[in-house]
């Protein structure tokens, strides 16, 4: 696994919409890549979207390293991260020539409840996180 130390990895707001909505750009990450946090790191292990309201919805699934706190260390675990609505798709590159998509954070509760249900029953991963 490459290590990589990549910032703005989890989202740069990039505007708002006259109606309020605020955009976001999403970095994607090479699957594999190891990107080091402060406790611990962590790759993506997938990457995809799903059609929802007739709407794509960006996610990826992740795994991490153990993970060090002052509590202990905590086994490391899979996720999956749910950036939103795909916007624009891949659109650009960042300095460090990796695509970016436009994306909107999916603000509804019920939509994110059944979203997350969707996700865990196709993966069985118990953790669906949102931004």
């Amino acid at each position: 696994m490459k290590k990589a130390l990549l910032k703005g990895v989890q989202g740069t707001l990039c505007r708002q919409t006259s109606e309020g909505v605020r955009m976001y750009e999403y970095t994607h990450i090479p699957l594999g890549e190891e990107v080091t946090a402060l406790a611990g790191s962590y790759w993506k292990t997938e990457e995809g979207w799903l059609l929802y309201n007739d709407k794509k919805v960006l996610y990826f699934l992740g795994s991490t390293s153990t993970i060090c706190c002052c509590a202990g260390d905590c086994p490391g675990f899979e996720y999956i991260m749910v950036p939103g609505y795909i916007k624009a798709w891949q659109y650009r590159k960042n300095e460090e020539g990796l695509l970016v998509s436009a994306i909107e954070p999916i603000q509804r509760q019920e939509e994110k409840r059944e979203i997350r249900k969707i996700l865990q029953e196709k993966y069985r991963v118990s953790q669906v996180e949102f931004w």
